[in-house]
């Protein structure tokens, strides 16, 4: 048995080694967004990071193609001979945010892309039912340290592209919520500055409004 564990351990990195590194002109993910020369880096058990024009990603198995994801199988955690955590019972009042990317009701930021002023920003939902969010709450940080809530965001019909001039765009003021549907990936564009501001508009990071 134990050596059954070992060729097939083996296996798995050969198989990593081989399709690391590949490189791809478009990989078009089922969420609607197109990654270009995108170079797969690294592979774990349930994403690939990916160095492509639109920055350094991790994307979840999911998300891939057909034609990539056969290469890039989703698999169980690494084999491991220590024993599993205990499990913690469950909380009685919804946790707060982690330090970064998870809001209070459990809306994930996966991937950030500044455009110059604006940010396009990719939500997951986790959860079976949709989360809506305070708009405002989406907070971007820049360069010199300074922090911006959201002033507005659109968004356009799953599997059409933001920078697509004919996509009909749908508007959220800051003041409103948006809706991030249940096991699945919202993409939207985020305005934080107002159109004649002399803030530095190089966004670092964008993160919920409670995060350090």
């Amino acid at each position: 048995m134990r050596r059954a564990v070992l060729v097939l351990t083996a296996v798995i990195l050969l198989a990593r080694a081989i399709f690391a590194g590949e490189v791809y002109r478009e990989i078009a993910l089922t969420d609607g967004r197109v990654l270009h020369d995108a170079e797969i880096k690294s592979d774990q058990p349930g994403s690939v990071t990916i160095s492509c024009k639109e920055g350094l990603l991790s994307i979840a198995k999911r998300l891939l193609p057909p034609e990539v994801a056969v290469k890039y199988p989703a698999r169980a955690a690494e084999e491991s001979t220590a024993p599993p955590p205990p499990r913690r019972p469950p909380a009685s009042r919804p946790p707060r945010r982690p330090a970064g990317s998870i809001s209070a009701d459990g809306c994930r930021i996966v991937s950030v892309l500044d455009k110059n002023g604006t940010a396009d920003v990719a939500l997951e939902n986790d959860t079976d039912q949709p989360i809506r969010i305070r708009v405002r709450e989406l907070i971007c940080r820049t360069s010199a340290g300074q922090s911006f809530p959201a002033r507005y965001l659109t968004y356009v019909a799953a599997g059409r592209s933001l920078d697509d001039p004919g996509a009909p765009t749908t508007t959220v003021p800051g003041y409103g919520r948006l809706a991030v549907p249940g096991r699945g990936i919202l993409t939207v564009r985020v305005f934080f500055f107002e159109p004649d501001s002399d803030a530095p508009k190089l966004i670092e990071r964008v993160v919920w409004a409670n995060a350090p």
